[in-house]
């Protein structure tokens, strides 16, 4: 398992009052999500898809979004 730091590195995160923030704008390994995010398998699949349509997928302990916003690269 990777330590919190290389996660830092490898993944931008913003927390604030017990909310986290997992900003993904490339696609990340798998093993860095599902060994260290409590992320359903469908959600891991999400974040390392080439392509994925928005959405918001609500679970007991957290909400999985997807959301894509125009860049001028």
């Amino acid at each position: 398992m990777l330590g919190m730091e290389q996660i830092r590195r490898d993944l931008e995160t913003v927390s604030n009052n017990g909310f986290l923030w997992i900003d993904i704008q490339k696609l990340p390994r798998r093993d860095l999500l599902a060994n260290n995010y409590p992320f359903h398998e469908l959600n891991v699949e999400d974040c390392v898809s080439n392509v994925q349509i928005p959405k918001i997928d609500r679970y007991d302990d957290y909400l999985f979004i997807i959301l894509h916003f125009p860049t001028t690269a």
